[in-house]
Parts: structure tokens; C-alpha cells; sequence
């Protein structure tokens, strides 16, 4: 049986509801990867320095140390998730070991540990799966609810742990908890943990906004019911600003201040304070609706030393993350992430009991710190709800020696989770409209307004024509792309109604996009095989008559030969015949090259009709093999035609010779031709001199003719 104090505590410190309120940052969900991709410095570089001196007192690291955990932290929260949906009933939890920075996994298979070790994380199998110890947990939970009141009031906390595979039970060390642990029932499917503690702990409810200020909650008659700690700023779908807190520092309040001054904040937007029990998810947030105009949103979190930590984006919690917590009260502390999905049971403020679902961890927190940033790094993980005090002075338990207990709502699942595409987290990091601006830039000065500078209805943030009409997309010819039609179409998109101007062979010309953006322009001539540039750009009048124009983009498109045909070997061929006579089609005297499995065995000049040969003078290897052929027209190479020949095994006597129909073969030369891909090399035979001296001008006269510029000839 496990230590009673070290659970309890932790327990008990779930059911003080921690009064503290620290800013929102605001990054979505798929904001987490974000701050994932910067190195440990880069993250140091940015962590103010009370922040820096509460990791080397708390977790007894340097700043550096501390850093790489939480990016390699946030990777491994990642994988974990993959990892449970990959592997199924095989998965037995995952946890985080800051001591080695990787991540462990339990399972229940060896195979399944395979899978988890070409991830790169450590296995360890068990005889227990996730999804059994949740039903255990879930099991003993019904077993709870069925008690008499009276009984059921002395269970205080339910928890797993992924680490020891187990799950938990804290009741009171009353007498009469200490008999209910041995009515527990006989067959549970799973190690069961069961810890006891002296009482049930109460709520801990205690010019620019940021993540971490404290603040002040009031009833309607202007009375203060509340004081608390602002975690993260956020936005509306609208880019309206609002700020993230604990729900229970706003039970019963309709108003939000400052603590430092008294000044307006807004006004209650949302809030949820539910209990597992009664049906809910045992959540603890709150939103709040900015209503000062004066007020500037900023995705960062209060060092309380002049400074501020940005906020990045956003990760789930995991056993063994290192997380620092920045309240009202308390400053910065920091801690280890000892279990997620732990149920506490924490007093309400009408002697009621509400059952919660959060992470915990193991630094200090007091009253006021409710509602403060819970980060690892710079990544949001939760808002600080509720943590274990000293009976005496109510003060940290570290102040006794004892290790600190702390719980914290996890903001990605169940805070974003909830309000969905409702509410964003602002970040440093998102660009929601993918326009290259972070959202945060692109919000109205006055936080309670909507940004939308040309009147079209979008928000900004949402907006990529705001604050920069974006430029047009070409969407025909694609840039890069080969074609064999002269007499292409420009087609594309831009904002709709507006004005397109295309210039193409020097020449600017205007088209108008229709109501869904979308705009042609047709060929006015045919185009002669080469390299061709298309520059766009579009002005347009807004809604509110405002006039924007964009910059300009270029892509490159090339008008290219067909394919040259291959009519021997057909595609699919088998044969004996281990040295065959290529034969095909292509436009009359045109160089067409062929190479077999991309290794070039020679070149023929098509003859007046078009007809073309190239013999195999190294024999082929017995099995399948890939032969393609470009041809070269006025120093455009066209795509290759491909067919596939399998050499059977055999004697390697043709089976029947074809005839010559094209002009000479010429074999391949002693080397590279420049930018085509294609190669020629004199074929030194004893045919006479004169198809020796015929074969030399030929080649001469097609290497010239496949020299040319690399775009010209590169292929797809």
C-alpha cells in the first residue's frame, strides 16, 4: 500500500478549489506544434526571469534542462495519443521521465511493445490495459454512488496511474473510512490502491491583460465574491477578446476587475463548475467578455518581475511533464505532472461535494491562484483549480515538508473541447487565415470590437485579404507544369468581383472574377514550344468603397512535344530476347532519347514520318525492367512515354528480328548533355566509313540540338 499522505495530499489538494486567476493566452488546438519546432535555447530566450528562478528552486534544474523536457515533453504527449489509437486494447497508458526526456509506454503485448519502441519510446508490458483500468476506476465509482450519504462522503479522491498500472482510493482516516476499505469489492480486475487522509480540504477561492493577474469576481449588487487569477486571453469567433479562469472563482458573480486596481475587465461570459456525480464532466472553467475598450490582449502570461512569457500553443498533459504554474498568489511555481484523468472530490461553497476530473501536479499553490496558467515552456496545458494546504496557516505543504499537491483543468480537452470553434486561444504562434500575420496582430485595438477593415463580413484574423489583399492563384497552367496544348486558357481565383491583371509574352491584360472568384483568360494565339512566364496581381473595391490592390506573383509554365510513342516493345512484354530493338513514333526529326531503368542506353533521330529505332547493345539482366523515351523539338524535351519488358530466361537469341523502320540508331555518347537528361555516345562500329562519318554529324548536330537552357529541359 502506497504512502496515504503523498495521494491524499494530492486528493485533498483537488478539493481545495484554488482561488487564483491568471491572463489567457489564446492558441488553438493545432497551435500545439508550434512552439514543438524551436530548439531549448530559443525557449530559454524567452522565459522572463522570475520564471527562470522558480525552475531552479523548484525543480532544481537550469532553465536549459527544464525547456528541452517541455518541448520533449509535448512531442511525447503527441506520440502518446497516436500511440493509443494505433495500438487499441494493447495500450496500457503513457507517462513522460524527465530524468531520460522520453516517453514510456505501458502494453499488453510484445508486439504492440515493438510498435512502441520503432517510435522511439521505451515499452513496458503489463497484464492490464488502459481501457480495463478506467472500468476498474469506473467500476468502484458505481460501487461509491451506491453507498448511503453518510458512508459516501468519506471517499475523498479516485485516480490511475499509468506508471504503476494501478488505480487509487483516498478515504477519510476516520474510523469508519478505514472500515469501508475492506468492504471494497473481492474482484476488481486491477491493483487497487487504497490511501487515507485526516480531512477533506475546502476551496482555494482566495493597462494590458495578461495570464497570471489576479482579479476580483462581483455579484450584481457590486459585492465581491471572489478572488482569483486570469489563466489565458482568448478570442471569439469574431476576434472579440475574452479571458479564461476557474469556474468556481465566478459562481455567483456577474462582473470581473482587477485585483491591482479595481478597474473593469468584463463581464461573466460562461461558466462551467459541474460534478462527475450529477452527470457533468467535472469541469472547472470560466470565460469572461472584456468590456474595457482601454484594455490591450496579449498572448503572454505576468512574470511578476516587469516581464511576460509568451504563449506558443497548447499541449496535453502527461504523466512525468515538467509544468510551471504563474497565480496571483503564489508567482511562479513549478512541478511534475504525477497522474491526468484523477478524480478529486472537492467541497462546493454549500457544503456539497462536486466530483472533478483533472491533472496533478506537485508545486505550490494557495489561495488566489485559481484560474492561474498552468505551462510546460511556453505551451498552455490548464488552469489551476484547486491544491492541499497546511491545516494551521493554510500556506503550501512544502512550507511543512511535506511535497506540495496541486490539480489544474487540462485546457485542451476540456476547456477548448467544450466551446469548440466558439473560443480560440490566443497565441504568438496561430495565423488561423494562413496569411502569414498571427492572429493577435490582427485584432481590433478596442478588444471588444470586431475587426474587418474592408467591410466584407470576414473578421480579419479569418481574413486573407486583411490587412494585405492577397495576391491571385493561377490555377492553369499549374507553375512547373508541361503541356502539349498551344492554345492554353489562364484560369484562377482571386477575391470575387475583383479586377485581374495577367501579363503574359509582354503584354498586360485585365479580366474581372466572378462572384466566387473565379476568372479566364483565353489564348489568343498559338505558342511556340518553350518557357513561359504568367504575372498576376487584383485590385478590388470593398463593401465599404475602399480601395485595395496586392502585390504581384509569377509562375513559370512550359509548352512542350508530346510524348513520343513506344510500339515495340509492347507494354507488358516478355521475351527471351535479353538485346531488343526499340522502335516508335515522334514528330519528324526530332532526337528522341531512351533509357532503361533510368540508366540512358541511347538516341535516334526520328526520320521524315516520324519513325525512330534504338538498339540494346548491353544485354538485359533476366526479369522486369522499365523502358522510357523522351523526345527533344526545338530544345524542349516532352515527358516520357514508359512501357515495362520482362526478359525470360533463355538462350538470348532473338526471336524475331524486327526490321529497322526509323533512321540511324545512335547509341549513346561519351557523355552528359547539358540540362537535358539525355546522353549520346558515338558508336565506334565497323560499319564503313560512311555510316561512321553519317552517325558523327548526326550526333554533333542533336547534342547541339538537346543543349540548351536547364528549365527548358528539367523534368517534371
Amino acid at each position: 500500500m502506497k504512502q496515504a499522505r503523498r495521494v491524499a495530499s494530492v486528493l485533498i489538494a483537488g478539493v481545495l478549489a484554488a482561488g487564483s486567476i491568471m491572463t489567457a493566452t489564446q492558441s488553438g488546438l493545432a497551435q500545439s506544434s508550434d512552439a514543438a519546432d524551436s530548439s531549448a535555447a530559443e525557449q530559454v530566450s524567452k522565459y522572463p526571469a522570475g520564471l527562470r528562478t522558480a525552475i531552479e528552486r523548484d525543480l532544481g534544474t537550469e532553465p536549459i534542462t527544464y525547456a528541452a523536457n517541455s518541448l520533449a515533453s509535448a512531442a511525447a504527449s503527441a506520440t502518446s495519443e497516436e500511440l493509443r489509437a494505433q495500438l487499441g486494447d494493447n495500450f496500457g497508458g503513457a507517462w513522460f521521465d524527465a530524468s531520460s526526456g522520453k516517453l514510456n509506454v505501458a502494453v499488453t503485448s510484445q508486439s504492440a511493445a515493438d510498435v512502441v519502441r520503432q517510435s522511439g519510446a521505451e515499452a513496458h508490458i503489463r497484464g492490464i490495459d488502459e481501457a480495463r483500468l478506467t472500468q476498474v476506476a469506473a467500476d468502484i465509482r458505481q460501487w461509491v454512488g451506491g453507498l448511503p450519504p453518510d458512508r459516501r462522503d468519506l471517499v475523498y479522491g479516485l485516480s490511475t496511474s499509468a506508471r504503476n498500472s494501478s488505480v487509487t482510493l483516498v478515504l477519510s482516516s476516520s474510523a469508519e473510512g478505514r472500515a469501508l476499505a475492506s468492504e471494497l469489492p473481492v474482484d476488481r480486475g486491477a491493483e487497487v490502491d487504497v490511501d487515507f487522509v485526516a480531512e477533506r480540504p475546502d476551496p482555494q477561492q482566495g493597462g494590458e491583460l495578461r495570464g497570471g493577474q489576479g482579479i476580483t469576481a462581483h455579484d450584481s449588487s457590486g459585492d465581491e465574491v471572489g478572488s482569483c487569477s486570469l489563466g489565458f486571453n482568448a478570442i471569439d469567433a469574431q476576434g472579440r477578446a475574452l479571458a479564461l479562469t476557474s469556474g468556481h472563482c465566478l459562481s455567483g458573480a456577474e462582473t470581473v476587475r482587477a485585483a491591482a486596481d479595481g478597474s473593469e475587465i468584463g463581464t461573466v461570459d460562461r461558466v462551467v463548475w459541474d460534478s462527475i456525480t450529477d452527470g457533468g464532466e467535472g469541469d472547472d472553467y470560466a470565460s469572461v467578455r472584456l468590456t474595457n475598450s482601454a484594455l490591450t490582449v496579449r498572448p503572454e502570461v505576468v512574470d511578476w518581475q516587469g516581464g511576460s512569457l509568451p504563449v506558443e500553443g497548447v499541449v496535453e498533459p502527461i504523466e512525468g511533464m515538467q509544468v510551471c504554474k504563474s497565480g496571483r498568489t503564489t508567482e511562479w511555481e513549478c512541478g511534475e505532472i504525477q497522474q491526468v484523468n484523477v478524480e478529486v472530490r472537492v467541497n462546493d461553497f454549500d457544503g456539497g461535494v462536486k466530483a472533478q476530473r483533472m491533472f496533478w501536479y506537485d508545486a505550490c499553490t494557495e489561495r488566489g491562484d485559481s484560474g492561474g496558467a498552468v505551462l510546460a515552456g511556453t505551451l498552455a496545458v490548464g488552469l489551476h483549480a484547486a491544491g492541499a494546504l497546511t491545516p494551521a496557516d493554510q500556506r503550501c505543504l512544502s512550507t511543512v515538508g511535506e511535497d506540495d499537491i496541486a490539480f489544474a483543468e487540462p485546457l485542451s480537452t476540456d476547456v477548448l473541447g467544450d466551446f469548440g470553434a466558439e473560443l480560440r486561444l490566443l497565441t504568438t504562434t496561430a495565423d488561423t487565415d494562413g496569411d502569414g500575420i498571427p492572429d493577435y496582430q490582427e485584432l481590433a485595438a478596442d478588444p471588444t470590437m470586431i475587426r474587418d477593415d474592408n467591410g466584407d463580413g470576414i473578421p480579419a484574423y479569418l481574413d486573407r485579404d486583411e490587412p494585405e489583399l492577397s495576391v491571385p492563384v493561377v490555377t492553369s497552367p499549374e507553375d512547373g507544369s508541361r503541356h502539349t496544348d498551344r492554345s492554353l486558357p489562364i484560369i484562377g481565383t482571386a477575391k470575387p468581383n475583383a479586377v485581374v491583371t495577367v501579363t503574359h509574352q509582354g503584354t498586360a491584360r485585365q479580366v474581372d472574377a466572378d462572384d466566387e472568384g473565379r476568372w479566364e483568360l483565353p489564348a489568343r494565339s498559338e505558342l511556340p514550344l518553350g518557357h513561359y512566364e504568367i504575372t498576376v496581381a487584383q485590385s478590388w473595391i470593398a463593401p465599404n468603397l475602399s480601395s485595395w490592390e496586392s502585390a504581384t506573383t509569377t509562375s513559370g509554365f512550359f509548352v512542350a512535344p508530346g510524348e513520343p510513342v513506344i510500339d515495340s516493345p509492347e507494354d507488358g512484354t516478355q521475351s527471351t530476347e535479353a538485346l531488343p530493338m526499340i522502335l516508335g513514333s515522334a514528330e519528324p526529326s526530332a532526337l528522341v532519347a531512351v533509357t532503361i531503368d533510368d540508366v540512358e542506353v541511347g538516341s535516334s533521330v526520328a526520320d521524315g514520318a516520324g519513325d525512330w529505332s534504338v538498339t540494346v547493345i548491353e544485354p538485359l539482366s533476366v526479369g522486369t525492367h522499365t523502358l522510357s523515351a523522351v523526345q527533344v523539338v526545338d530544345e524542349v524535351r516532352s515527358n516520357p512515354s514508359t512501357v515495362r519488358y520482362t526478359v525470360l530466361p533463355g538462350d538470348g537469341s532473338p526471336t524475331s528480328p524486327p526490321s529497322e523502320p526509323g533512321g540511324p540508331s545512335v547509341p549513346p555518347p561519351g557523355g552528359d548533355l547539358a540540362d537535358t537528361g539525355v546522353s549520346a555516345v558515338v558508336f565506334a562500329s565497323l560499319l564503313g566509313a560512311t555510316g561512321l562519318v553519317i552517325g558523327a554529324v548526326l550526333v554533333l548536330r542533336h547534342r547541339r540540338r538537346l543543349a540548351g537552357p536547364a528549365d527548358a529541359t528539367d523534368p517534371d
